[in-house]
């Protein structure tokens, strides 16, 4: 099953190489891709473009949608080896640019550490190749055994602002003013008939207009 409509991912803290990368536990690799976002929509509440447990189950994210699926032992192994050459790699300070371009990418890996880079992966210099190659291994991961999943918790953040067209009311079961300061997690019901992921939604509150995102988020993921 294809996951058709990706966008770039969440934009995570840095982290010890002792917790799990962006807050998910047993989190073995995330990834994340930054680009030129479409029109009103908001990149950091999108989910993650790719994660792998160290179980071996994955996470693929779209503007809004994840699809989950657990690799087969050999896709494991190989995908696994092309993370480990990238740990073995001497670019762990600065940002790697990997040729022209302004896309950038995002890696948080196990025992590894954050990486950042840059450009397009259509010439990209022989010693960084297996940077690349894992790059593009997972902006093209599809599988068959994919399966969308449904998040139980969201974050729900909320900025003054306005976007386009109209604006609801606010619903949510707590107050506004206690979500403006920092965002909540909520259960999935409360996020049932909004918009989710990097689509936002806007809202009139009191004569002020603000602008709502609920990012699904993975399982034991602490925001």
């Amino acid at each position: 099953m294809r996951v058709s409509s990706w966008t770039f991912g969440a934009v995570c803290a840095l982290f010890s190489a002792s917790f799990a990368p962006c807050g998910v536990p047993e989190a073995e690799l995330v990834f994340e891709v930054a680009g030129s976002p479409a029109p009103d929509f908001i990149p950091e509440a999108a989910p993650p473009r790719f994660v792998m447990l160290r179980s071996g189950q994955v996470f693929v994210g779209g503007t809004s949608d994840i699809y989950t699926c657990r690799l087969e032992r050999k896709e494991r192994h190989g995908l696994q080896k092309r993370i480990d050459h990238v740990r073995k790699m001497r670019v762990w300070t600065g940002e790697v640019v990997l040729g022209p371009g302004e896309t950038r990418y995002k890696l948080h890996i196990r025992k590894g550490g954050m990486l950042t880079a840059r450009g397009d992966l259509g010439a990209v210099p022989s010693g960084l190749k297996p940077l690349s190659q894992l790059i593009e291994r997972m902006l093209c991961f599809d599988s068959p055994a994919l399966r969308p999943y449904q998040a139980i918790r969201y974050r729900l953040a909320v900025r003054s602002g306005e976007l386009r067209g109209g604006c609801r009311s606010w619903s949510f079961a707590l107050p506004l003013i206690d979500v403006l300061p920092a965002p909540r997690v909520v259960p999935a019901e409360m996020a049932s008939g909004w918009p989710t992921g990097a689509a936002p939604a806007s809202v009139c509150h009191r004569d002020k207009k603000y602008v709502v995102t609920l990012r699904p988020l993975l399982p034991g993921e602490n925001p």
